[in-house]
């Protein structure tokens, strides 16, 4: 025998999509953590932000702390919180790509990128309220340049994964602590 269930001596080791693979604790198993991320950006983060209106950051951590509870129902060894980190900003980053497609997608027709634009504008200015206006606008005539527009993109990008990241090490490490009690 060769210590798994169901394989004799001699015959290969189970497929890494079997029922009785072999994954080492401590290791993603990658074909499945990137499946669990996509769910968890389908099931948790677009109906957040889009049916109930949550900020994306929120939307974005539930994702991350999703991706680690779709990940343990295959794999159920204890995840470390550099693992959760890891599965969570999977999600972000497939929720950022999935955000940018949509926008790619609506610009055409409903001026996907122009929305997307304002958006992060009245973003901007709602953040800087309580500064002088003369540099309120000059931040905003700044992300409204197409140099501006990239930075205030890869910021965007940035926390999308940090958020998610977060969500995940929090799913890591609040369900490694529920599995010991």
């Amino acid at each position: 025998m060769t210590g798994q269930p169901g394989v004799a001596a001699g015959e290969p080791a189970a497929s890494p999509d079997s029922t009785y693979a072999v994954i080492s604790p401590g290791r993603i198993e990658w074909a499945y953590g990137v499946r669990a991320a996509a769910l968890a950006v389908l099931i948790a983060a677009i109906p957040l932000s889009l049916l109930v209106g949550a900020p994306l950051g929120l939307s974005m951590l539930v994702a991350g702390f999703v991706s680690v509870m779709i990940y343990r129902r295959r794999f159920p060894y204890p995840l470390t919180a550099k693992m959760g980190v890891q599965l969570g900003a999977a999600s972000g980053a497939i929720a950022f790509v999935i955000l940018v497609i949509g926008v790619a997608a609506t610009e055409k027709s409903l001026h996907g990128w122009a929305h997307a634009q304002q958006w992060i504008v009245n973003r901007i200015q709602q953040s800087a309220s309580g500064s002088p206006p003369d540099q309120v606008q000059l931040l905003v005539d700044f992300f409204n340049s197409p140099a501006g527009m990239a930075i205030a993109v890869a910021m965007l990008f940035v926390g999308f994964l940090i958020f998610s990241g977060v969500g995940g090490a929090l799913g890591a490490l609040l369900l490694r602590r529920r599995q010991h009690l």
